[in-house]
C-alpha cells in the first residue's frame, strides 16, 4: 500500500512538473500555473487570483507570508468548506515589541464546498461596501479577543512582535467568482490594539452613541489609507 502511496505521489509531481516545462516553451501563459508573487518595497505582485498589484503602508515592515489551511463552518448553512490562504503580514511595533499597526492580505484559494460572499451581520460592528477606482469591496469592521494559537499569531511572536490582548479590525474582501462556485477571494486587513475594557462601545446599545462613531470615523480612515491596489483584477 506504502508504495502504491509513493508511485501515486511521484507520477502526481512528474506530472507537474512536465506541466511546467511545457507551459515555459510556450509562447503564452498557462492560466492554470500557480500563481507567481513577489513582494518588492512592501508592495505584492501577483500574477493571477488576484493579477496585480498592491501597495501597502510604507511605515509598515513586512514580516513573511504564512500559508494555512483551515476548515469553516458556513454561518447560516450546514456544512463547510475547506479553504488555503497564503497570508502576506506587514506590521510595526512599540517601544515594548506589542503590535501597534497591522496589514494582512489573505489570498484564498477554496479545495471543497463553498462559500457564500460578503460579511454575515452577526460579530461585526460595521458592515459596507467601500469603492476605490474600478475595485469594489465588501467591508467589516469588528474587534476581537487575542488567541495567540493560530498559524499567523504564533508567526509574529516567533518574529518578536508581540501580540495585544484586544484588537480592532477592518477587513475588505472581494471575490472574484461569487456564488456557489467561487473558488478564490482576497481579504486585506488593517488592525490596531484597543483596550479591551473599551470594546464595551462596540455592544449593540452603544454603537450608535457619539463616541463610538468618532472612533469609527477615525479608524475607518487609516485603514482605508492602509494600502492601495494598482491594475486589479
Amino acid at each position: 500500500m506504502k508504495n502504491n502511496k509513493n508511485r501515486k505521489y511521484l507520477s502526481l509531481v512528474l506530472g507537474a512538473v512536465s506541466v511546467l516545462a511545457l507551459s515555459g516553451c510556450a509562447t503564452f501563459e498557462n492560466p492554470f500555473a500557480p500563481p507567481k508573487r513577489q513582494i518588492q518595497d512592501n508592495a505584492l505582485y501577483s500574477s493571477n487570483n488576484p493579477n496585480g498589484v498592491i501597495n501597502v503602508d510604507q511605515n509598515l515592515e513586512y514580516l513573511g507570508m504564512v500559508p494555512v489551511s483551515e476548515w469553516e463552518r458556513y454561518a447560516n448553512n450546514t456544512g463547510g468548506s475547506y479553504q488555503y490562504r497564503d497570508s502576506y503580514i506587514f506590521a510595526s511595533k512599540d517601544d515594548d515589541n506589542v503590535i501597534d499597526k497591522s496589514v494582512t492580505i489573505n489570498l484564498w484559494t477554496i479545495g471543497s464546498g463553498y462559500w457564500i460572499p460578503g460579511f454575515e451581520k452577526d460579530g461585526f460592528v460595521q458592515i459596507d461596501k467601500y469603492i476605490r477606482g474600478n475595485q469594489r469591496f465588501d467591508t467589516g469592521v469588528f474587534h476581537t479577543t487575542i488567541t495567540r494559537d493560530d498559524d499567523v499569531s504564533m508567526y509574529l511572536e516567533d518574529s518578536n512582535y508581540l501580540l495585544p490582548s484586544c484588537m480592532v479590525f477592518k477587513s475588505y474582501q472581494k471575490v472574484f467568482s461569487p456564488g456557489r462556485n467561487a473558488k478564490n477571494k482576497m481579504t486585506i486587513s488593517y488592525g490596531e490594539p484597543i483596550l479591551c475594557e473599551k470594546t464595551i462601545m462596540f455592544l449593540p446599545e452603544n454603537k450608535n452613541t457619539e463616541r463610538t462613531q468618532a472612533f469609527l470615523k477615525a479608524f475607518n480612515k487609516k485603514a482605508d489609507s492602509s494600502f492601495q491596489t494598482v491594475s486589479f483584477n
